[in-house]
């Protein structure tokens, strides 16, 4: 299985999936978590993990390259961030101000495990994880190890 599966099966997991719109924080979500259409919106599986797949590919082709930049990250790691980013919006995992600092200071070959315990702990330090907190555990877990694991609920 490839890290981009890896990815999109433990989005399903994490999120679950809801053939009606539900309240989620701020808007009606649906499916696997992405927003919906309207509040009395259903979706099939199959029109839900197209939704899906529209929001993970270009933050994993696009979105995850420019904030690595040219740095050797872990498919583990790679996964993590693609994570908050699903969950939290591109912009919202960008707001995690200074765990994105330190991101910036990866040396080439990520040999500097220190940095990844920072990157963890800024991402931890935050509502994020008082919102979703076994979800929040585990991503953190894998920006400290480089390992991905799958999500059990």
């Amino acid at each position: 299985m490839t890290a981009f599966e890896q990815l999109v099966e433990s989005v399903k997991e994490a999120e679950g999936f809801s053939e009606r719109a539900y309240w989620d924080e701020k808007h009606f979500s649906i499916g696997y978590g992405t927003p919906a259409k309207n509040k009395a919106e259903v979706i099939t599986k199959e029109e839900a993990e197209l939704r899906m797949l529209a929001i993970l590919k270009p933050i994993w082709e696009t979105k995850l390259p420019e904030l690595l930049g040219t740095s050797y990250v872990s498919e583990g790691r790679k996964i993590a961030l693609a994570h908050m980013m699903y969950q939290l919006g591109v912009e919202g995992a960008r707001n995690f101000k200074e765990m994105c600092k330190w991101i910036e200071r990866i040396t080439p070959v990520e040999l500097d495990q220190w940095r990844w315990a920072e990157i963890a702990f800024h991402a931890s330090d935050s509502l994020w994880r008082g919102q979703t907190p076994k979800r929040a555990r585990w991503v953190c877990k894998m920006l400290y190890t480089g390992v991905f694991t799958p999500y059990r609920k």
